[in-house]
């Protein structure tokens, strides 16, 4: 009797072990897709919003009024660059700020601040481009002025595209330690169920048998 119940006691305490070895396998499933959806988030960020946006600082701005300077485009190449520059500007400022709506860094308030300042730029690039003065632009680039506008920018979509490239690089090896984690749980628990039904098996062994009275038979006189 002692035996039989032992056993049960054996059998419970596996399936209890079972279980939550089961449940930190499912814990460890959560943790890798969360961390693969928020490392999927920060490449569609970058990807679709910073990364063009600095483009539009780096290339439609900078790279066009030192062309237009140099006599390497035509006026009206430079300001179809800016006119591209403007709209691109307005779009993914907005498209970042509802990304980060309500959980700004400092790095994403001080772009914020510095692409208001660009935009100003670019507005007056485009009234020059209207009165086709060319030397005002040449001027604007001399002077340093495009330069102390764009420089801040772009170097702060810099710092928070290496933030973003780090906090993803925290997050991948989060959900790689949590695969490895998962397949331990995994292993263990398939192990401790080849124990349980062992142990099932061995219970049932020990059910007492019924013992079966032989029949007497009764002469007849």
């Amino acid at each position: 009797m002692n035996k039989k119940m032992n056993t049960k006691y054996a059998v419970l305490s596996l399936i209890v072990i079972v279980v939550i070895f089961l449940l930190k396998g499912f814990h460890a499933n959560y943790v890798v897709k969360r961390d693969i959806a928020i490392v999927y988030n920060e490449f569609t960020v970058v990807t679709n919003t910073l990364s063009p946006l600095f483009d539009t600082y780096g290339i439609s701005m900078v790279d066009s009024q030192v062309k237009v300077s140099h006599g390497l485009i035509s006026m009206d190449e430079y300001c179809d660059q800016v006119k591209n520059a403007m709209l691109s500007q307005e779009q993914r400022i907005k498209e970042y700020s509802d990304i980060v709506k309500n959980n700004e860094t400092d790095d994403d308030k001080e772009l914020f601040s510095r692409a208001t300042e660009a935009h100003i730029y670019v507005n007056k690039m485009m009234e020059l481009c209207k009165s086709k003065d060319v030397d005002a632009i040449h001027q604007s680039l001399y002077s340093g002025e495009m330069y102390k506008t764009i420089d801040p920018i772009t170097a702060c979509i810099n710092r928070i595209l290496e933030n973003k490239f780090n906090n993803s690089n925290e997050y991948r090896k989060d959900a790689l330690l949590a695969i490895e984690r998962h397949n331990d749980v995994m292993i263990f628990a398939l192990i401790l169920t080849g124990i349980l039904a062992i142990a099932i098996l061995r219970c049932k062994d020990c059910a007492p048998k019924k013992v079966v009275k032989p029949r007497v038979r009764v002469k007849k006189k």
